[in-house]
């Protein structure tokens, strides 16, 4: 989730899940343009982009503020109500073995009603953070014509692309942009 804060790039911003209309354990990110661990989520504060990155981990349904401290009393957040539905579209997770030197081409599922959203294809990294890769050259997404589908091409394997992928669709609203990983890759490089 991506939290547009433009005004405030530089002030402290933080997300807190609400307890009975108050957030009383609140999280900060406590550098900028660092991505920082916590038990259930990671932040970036992306001061380039005046906003406030969360990744989630084991998301919960409630309520969330995303937020930033303007001054010693005051704040401005966001209010994100979280409802967490399953659609039956998409395999969660899958296997795929590929040879180094081979193209492999993965398909991804995602719900049919988000045709029109943006696509994301990103790898985890140590750290369990998924990191967008589509802009490195040997990969390429290719929309299908077929509602709920997209593949993604990786071209001349190494065994440095073995790892956890994912593929997810984008949403927004308002100053609030969400992305859903639908489908969860395992690649196995073999190297004969």
């Amino acid at each position: 989730m991506e939290c547009t804060h433009p005004v405030e790039e530089t002030k402290a911003k933080f997300i807190c899940k609400e307890s009975e209309g108050e957030c009383p354990e609140r999280t900060y990110a406590k550098m900028q343009n660092v991505w920082q661990q916590n038990e259930g989520f990671s932040l970036y504060d992306d001061t380039s982009r005046g906003s406030l990155i969360v990744f989630f981990r084991n998301l919960s349904e409630g309520t969330y503020r995303c937020g930033v401290d303007i001054s010693e009393f005051t704040e401005q957040y966001i209010e994100v109500n979280v409802e967490i539905k399953e659609d039956p579209c998409c395999e969660k997770i899958i296997s795929q073995a590929g040879y180094i030197g081979e193209t492999l081409t993965i398909s991804c599922e995602h719900p049919p009603t988000l045709r029109a959203s943006l696509k994301h294809f990103c790898k985890e990294d140590e750290n369990l953070i998924c990191q967008d890769i589509r802009a490195a050259g040997k990969y390429s997404l290719s929309d299908h014509s077929q509602p709920g589908l997209f593949t993604v091409t990786i071209s001349n394997l190494t065994l440095s692309d073995a790892g956890v992928y994912w593929c997810g669709v984008e949403t927004s609203e308002g100053d609030i942009t969400y992305t859903s990983l639908t489908m969860s890759i395992s690649l196995k490089i073999n190297s004969e």
